[in-house]
């Protein structure tokens, strides 16, 4: 009698059961237990796995091992026209980066100009955030509230205007942009630590905008919004998300599960990230404290995860960068207005440049060329070589009579070209070309 009442009980209620087992690590209704094999029958070849974050696992494409991960359940036609695009804008980011390190990684021996393309006046007081586009000629510019706007500086047309959908009292603190090889997806970090993922930001109507997902990547409060930004920094290869802000620890999210899969103690406030490209593993941080530490993510939790600290700036870090190509040179600037420039084998500084006196505000390294630029309050634009030469020096905008620049809020290079774009104070977005007929190469 008990076998025919158990025979007879509903099936989809024990299957519901274990479903919930596997979610929550319940070994009593796991595939091998004997409750499972008595009201389920013999356990399945291959147990159900639990289902993913909705978001990522069908939107988001994530380059890994020069792959592409797509969904298991999509039968790829290489043969289709949407395939042979997706090879075609491979094959392109591949060729640029090739271009990019054999040409422009040569020394300069003269100075360079950088004329003013195009200059654009966005809503609001002041620029938080420019990003380039690394194949279209497409600038991103957000503003001191939560207005992004998207132009092409070629034409001067805009594309889009839209609401990063910030809470009251925030403001865009960080602009990256994924799958550049791809479909490029627009990340935004706002001031209370929540990170918004965009798609269809760089197309016309009537491709919709569209919001992929947002969810909070680091806990700040309100206090600690108006004095430490959030800055994150995306890891292309392996779909990670490394956040920071006041509290003394760096959270790394897997972005294909929306998941934070470590929780790394930094000893002090994060002012900077960025990540180190050959390894994909060290990442470098710049403090409050005037520290840099280098951080491996591959170490166990339980292990510690610094492998290194610079120690010889006395003031907060402004910035941290990594070049991508060439050696692997990192760069930090702190607001004293030194920059330094380091390798990763060496605990002292290769070089150290006096980039202005005092108060730095923003610094870029470019990630192929031997140059970086830096701004100040002092309404000036530097482009310094690795030597410490001053390469071109900007304070006025460009034509007749031109105006003396603002105070530089931020400062963003584009990924292969020798072209930057400089956010000021007074809502003002300048992009700067280097003028190649007047540069003279080794």
């Amino acid at each position: 009698q008990q076998q025919q009442q158990q025979q007879s009980r509903p099936v989809g209620h024990v299957r519901q059961l274990s479903n919930s087992a596997s979610l929550f690590n319940l070994s009593m209704y796991s595939p091998r237990s004997r409750a499972y094999t008595l009201h389920c029958g013999p356990p399945p070849s291959t147990p159900e796995k639990p289902k993913q974050g909705p978001v990522f696992r069908n939107s988001i494409l994530l380059q890994r091992n020069n792959d592409y991960s797509l969904p298991s359940a999509t039968i790829v036609d290489l043969t289709s026209p949407a395939s042979q695009q997706r090879i075609w804008r491979q094959e392109r980011y591949e060729q640029a980066r090739s271009d990019a390190q054999s040409s422009l990684c040569t020394p300069i021996t003269s100075s360079i100009r950088f004329d003013e393309r195009i200059s654009f006046e966005i809503e609001g007081h002041m620029t938080s955030c420019v990003c380039l586009h690394p194949f279209e000629p497409l600038l991103i510019a957000a503003n001191d509230t939560n207005i992004i706007s998207v132009w092409n500086y070629v034409t001067g047309e805009q594309l889009r205007q839209f609401s990063n959908g910030n809470s009251k009292g925030t403001k865009i603190t960080s602009f990256r942009l994924a799958n550049v090889h791809d479909h490029p997806l627009l990340i935004t970090g706002s001031s209370d630590g929540s990170v918004r993922i965009w798609k269809n930001f760089d197309c016309l109507p009537p491709n919709q905008l569209t919001l992929r997902s947002t969810w909070r990547a680091v806990p700040m409060t309100r206090n600690e919004q108006h004095k430490f930004p959030f800055v994150f920094e995306w890891q292309q290869h392996h779909g990670h998300l490394i956040g920071a802000g006041k509290s003394s620890h760096m959270y790394v999210w897997d972005c294909e599960t929306e998941m934070c899969i470590r929780d790394i103690p930094t000893e002090s406030g994060v002012t900077s990230i960025a990540s180190e490209s050959s390894s994909k593993a060290l990442v470098a941080v710049g403090c409050v404290d005037g520290k840099i530490r280098l951080y491996d993510v591959r170490s166990p939790p339980q292990s510690q995860c610094r492998v290194a600290e610079f120690s010889e700036h006395n003031s907060r870090i402004v910035q941290v960068d990594v070049q991508q190509g060439g050696d692997g040179i990192m760069s930090s600037a702190c607001s004293e207005g030194i920059v330094k420039l380091w390798d990763f084998r060496s605990k002292a500084s290769t070089v150290s440049i006096q980039a202005h006196r005092p108060h730095l505000t923003a610094m870029a390294i470019h990630h192929y060329a031997p140059f970086f630029v830096s701004g100040s309050t002092n309404q000036t634009i530097k482009v310094i070589s690795h030597e410490g030469k001053i390469l071109s020096l900007i304070r006025h905008h460009d034509g007749f009579l031109g105006r003396r620049i603002a105070p530089v809020n931020c400062i963003s290079f584009h990924a292969f070209d020798e072209t930057f774009a400089a956010g000021f104070t007074d809502s003002i977005v300048s992009v700067y070309s280097a003028d190649t007929k007047k540069k003279t190469l080794l």
